[in-house]
C-alpha cells in the first residue's frame, strides 16, 4: 500500500507513503502531510502547500484588449493609470 489513487465527483487525488506517514495531493490541489500511529486511529494532517489564488489587480483591467490598441500590457497599464490620474486631477482643479 505504498501509493493510493482516489477518484471522486470533485476530481482525482493521489498519495504515497508508508504506515504512519503519507503525503498526498487532493482534488482541491492542496498537498497534505499525514502522520499517525498505525492501528490506533491517532493521526495529524497538515496542509503543506495549496494552489495559488489569483489576486484581483486594477492593472488586469488595463491589460484587457481595448479599442485604442497598444503594443503590450505594460503600455496599456500605463495609459490606464495616466487616464485615471489626469481625470482625477482635472476635477480637483475646477
Amino acid at each position: 500500500k505504498l501509493a493510493r489513487i482516489n477518484i471522486s465527483k470533485s476530481g482525482i487525488g493521489a498519495s504515497v507513503g508508508v504506515p504512519g506517514f503519507r503525503i498526498g495531493m487532493g482534488a482541491d490541489g492542496k498537498v497534505r502531510r499525514t502522520m499517525g500511529i498505525p492501528g490506533t486511529g491517532v493521526y495529524h494532517t497538515e496542509v503543506i502547500a495549496s494552489p495559488k489564488k489569483p489576486k484581483f489587480d486594477v492593472s488586469e483591467k488595463a491589460n484587457a484588449p481595448s479599442a485604442g490598441g497598444g503594443v503590450n500590457g505594460d503600455v496599456k497599464s500605463l495609459d490606464y493609470t495616466v487616464g485615471l490620474a489626469s481625470s482625477a486631477g482635472g476635477s480637483g482643479l475646477m
